[in-house]
């Protein structure tokens, strides 16, 4: 799954992110954020993948993007890929079932961002984090 990302309200904030899993347990998060405004912002992403035997993995990640009135970069990336096993044994316990949701967010806690998208895939048995 992929999107682009835009904020509404005047934030000059946006970008786009990838998230593929597949049933050997890789997976890949990415991501590119841009501010092109005169404030800094703080990027915060969140994506959840819950398969029908109960197990939600959370892919999330945060990060800073400087506005004209701050040094520093204005985009903010991330890319992350890996295998994990415990990804591989929740998709064959479920035999491939699974739903997901993902929420992305400027100037947000990200603890309330990750429990409100767990929240949106419905009940999870077992939360697996995974950083970007």
């Amino acid at each position: 799954m992929g999107k682009n990302v835009t904020f509404g309200g005047g934030v000059p904030v946006g970008g786009w992110y990838s998230l593929s899993v597949y049933p050997s347990g890789s997976y890949s998060y990415s991501g590119h954020m841009h501010d092109s405004g005169a404030p800094s912002y703080n990027f915060a992403g969140v994506c959840v993948v819950r398969f029908s035997d109960g197990t939600a993995f959370v892919f999330q990640t945060s990060g800073r993007m400087h506005g004209t009135f701050e040094s520093g970069s204005r985009d903010y990336n991330w890319s992350r890929s890996a295998s994990r096993k415990s990804i591989r044994d929740a998709w064959r316990a479920s035999g491939g079932g699974w739903s997901a949701r993902c929420t992305n967010k400027v100037n947000a806690d990200i603890g309330a961002l990750v429990d409100s998208t767990i929240q949106a895939v419905g009940y999870a048995a077992k939360v697996i984090a995974i950083v970007a």
